[in-house]
């Protein structure tokens, strides 16, 4: 009978719990006579994702303030980049930021600051650093619906989408303890399980698929060699979102010389509309940077 997918012991405090609840592959995948080799990824948590230019409001919904930006991660911080610009023939004042509850469980961390006021054509870039921790809502998925006020032109409201940057929300510490995997992957049916062909520059090895892997806090727990597949090697990855409880294991099986190959993602918890799609999203981003 399978257990129950908890996903509590296998989410980072400050560092994974080792004693976290273990995750074990299919049989035929990785049998007794099989040997797992456990590595461990490089700590990355300095990259930082490039600031991101999305028009969150046009001017012409904006009454005239116009507002491009989206998420960044600057080390261990999520944060929020907004350029706001002035189109209107007059000045914009007490700016104010408010987040729905999201799937990742963020919210400011301070003020939003904005120089007041923002003269006829001004253009200012800010940024907001944003805690995570509060109570997340994983029917939102990858939405995060926000709200800009300003004086006088009032109160907007736009959503920011996180399809193929989830890399920003992972937690940097989110490496599952071997054994925890192993013993957690079994417990969660197969038809929980997402797998698709995921396309790879055909040059790229084990290694360097790890390291690009890493850079997007997907932490490699174990590989193997594929039995019957000539040239094939499953990497067995863990990745944790920032302020939820919700866990993804990946098994990624790459064939040496080959352009594509084949991603399994299991979810320890229930995710919201979309997550799994954009964890396989941001799988082929890294891999093809």
């Amino acid at each position: 009978a399978q257990t129950s997918a908890d996903s509590s012991s296998l989410v980072p405090n400050s560092t994974v719990a080792a004693s976290a609840s273990a995750v074990v592959p299919r049989a035929t995948q990785l049998g007794a006579q099989t040997a797992l080799r456990e590595d461990s990824s490089p700590s990355l948590s300095s990259v930082a994702t490039a600031s991101p230019s999305n028009v969150l409001l046009p001017a012409e919904k904006g009454k005239g303030l116009a507002i491009t930006g989206g998420f960044v991660r600057e080390g261990a911080h999520v944060m929020l980049e907004l350029a706001f610009e002035n189109r209107t023939p007059s000045s914009l004042s007490d700016f104010a930021i408010q987040f729905n509850s999201n799937a990742f469980g963020i919210t400011p961390a301070e003020r939003l600051t904005v120089p007041s006021p923002l003269n006829c054509g001004g253009r200012v870039i800010s940024k907001l650093q944003l805690r995570t921790g509060i109570k997340s809502e994983q029917r939102h998925g990858c939405s995060v619906q926000i709200a800009v006020k300003c004086s006088p032109l009032g109160i907007f409201y736009f959503a920011l989408n996180v399809t193929e940057n989830l890399d920003i929300f992972l937690h940097d510490e989110g490496q599952v303890p071997k054994q925890a995997f192993l013993q957690k992957w079994a417990s969660i049916p197969d038809t929980s399980e997402k797998v698709t062909q995921v396309r790879v520059p055909n040059w790229l090895d084990v290694g360097g698929a790890t390291q690009k892997l890493a850079q997007g806090r997907i932490h490699l727990v174990a590989r193997t060699s594929k039995k019957g597949i000539a040239g094939g090697t499953a990497l067995y990855l863990s990745a944790v979102v920032v302020g939820s409880t919700l866990v993804f294991l990946l098994e990624l099986t790459l064939i040496q010389g080959s352009p594509s190959c084949s991603l399994a993602i299991r979810p320890v918890g229930q995710p919201g509309p979309g997550l799994v799609e954009a964890l396989a999203s941001t799988v082929q981003r890294l891999l093809c940077k």
